[in-house]
């Protein structure tokens, strides 16, 4: 039986967040084949993870926090592990990936300094940079990618960071599963105009 505070959508993150040392010795090792069919893995309990947490009613503080966990290391394993099997690639895209992965842990930083933790907000403008990222690294890892969808999953990564930064400062408190700015900005008003209501 698992803990009442760690769900199955908890033990994927767990998964994915162990999988993330897997990968580092597979890309170090050259071993292509192998690191692509356990990144699959690892990008499948991101999918499965949430959607089990909404599907069985299993969302926690807990869970968002071993999400965000997990999702932020596979996220920093990927470019070392890139430029470990694809030294080429690396030498022509590496300042880009390294600005996008500065402002990435720069908005985490923000966060953990004015609400005194880090985020577990899974914008869906995160998700779309997460997603164009798959992509991109399994396009990569066919010997398939393009610098087009390079530069779409950039764009969306630092849209998604500058995003975050905005919302961090915007939140009265820390929360979690926050959609997007437009969610926050709306959620404040409608408290603003619950309280002058209640004041008449």
């Amino acid at each position: 039986m698992l803990s009442p505070r760690i769900t199955m959508a908890s033990v994927l993150s767990i998964l994915r967040l162990a999988l993330v040392p897997a990968l580092l010795v597979l890309a170090a090792g050259g071993r292509q084949a192998a690191y692509s069919a356990v990144l699959a893995i690892a990008f499948a309990t991101d999918v499965a993870d949430g959607y089990l947490a909404r599907r069985l009613g299993q969302a926690s503080v807990l869970g968002a926090r071993l999400d965000s966990a997990a999702d932020l290391a596979l996220f920093l394993s990927i470019p070392p592990a890139l430029a470990l099997l694809f030294p080429e690639w690396w030498r022509g895209h590496r300042a880009v990936t390294l600005a996008v992965l500065a402002l990435a842990l720069g908005s985490d930083a923000l966060a953990f300094l004015r609400l005194r933790r880090l985020p577990s907000y899974h914008t869906w403008a995160w998700k779309l940079a997460g997603s164009l990222l798959a992509v991109y690294v399994v396009a990569l890892l066919l010997g398939r990618a393009s610098d087009w969808l390079f530069f779409a999953a950039v764009g969306a990564a630092t849209l998604a960071a500058l995003e975050e930064i905005v919302i961090t400062f915007t939140l009265r408190q820390w929360q979690r599963d926050v959609k997007s700015l437009w969610h926050v900005r709306r959620s404040i008003l409608e408290e603003r105009a619950s309280g002058s209501r209640a004041l008449f």
